[in-house]
């Protein structure tokens, strides 16, 4: 049975070694660097004790998950909350992608974007959204990815123009709550310590 309040604090991971090479991720492993580790350790403080942790599978999420996870009544492991597969653009520098002749179609047109071999963003949106409706606790920690964060929140706003402009850093809070059932209020986006 839902509870009449739900509040989701909505972490994004720590850096990993592929976001100081400044690279798209997607799907692809990368561990947490050592910067990461020292910034997730700072978010512990202000999160809430004894709630469920749900993590991306991705090594990235379950080692910040792991460092949260101290106070926290289970960490499940759930692959819809992966990072967009971003199908033939991972691994590859974001510098170069800005050539790629789908790299307007991203900026200019998320809402009916699909990477070449991976997800259309939409598609994020949903799986996100099932991982949340599944939830009956008051209060849970998500730990999902820039990407796919900035999805979620681009739908619960529907202002898929901003997608590009929402700042997740690494390591930060997103908080998110409803009422009775009722749709998700945005309360903080992207609070770091």
């Amino acid at each position: 049975m839902m509870t009449l309040e739900q509040t989701l604090y909505i972490v994004r991971h720590g850096q990993s070694i592929a976001n100081a090479s400044r690279v798209m991720q997607g799907w692809w492993n990368s561990s947490l660097s050592l910067a990461g580790q020292q910034e997730v350790a700072r978010l512990k403080p202000f999160l809430p004790a004894n709630v469920p942790i749900i993590a991306s599978d991705l090594d990235r999420a379950r080692q910040t998950a792991e460092i949260l996870q101290a106070d926290a009544q289970a960490t499940i492991l759930d692959r819809r909350l992966r990072e967009v597969n971003v199908g033939d653009w991972q691994g590859r520098a974001k510098a170069e992608l800005i050539y790629e002749r789908e790299w307007q179609d991203f900026m200019t047109s998320p809402e009916h974007f699909q990477f070449p071999r991976g997800e259309a963003l939409t598609a994020v949106v949903q799986r996100l959204r099932t991982v949340m409706d599944e939830i009956t606790d008051a209060a849970a920690v998500l730990i999902t990815h820039r990407l796919a964060l900035r999805c979620l929140l681009s739908d619960l706003t529907q202002n898929w123009n901003g997608l590009h402009h929402i700042a997740i850093p690494n390591a930060s809070i997103t908080l998110i709550q409803r009422s009775c059932g009722k749709s998700w209020d945005i309360k903080t986006v992207g609070w770091v310590p």
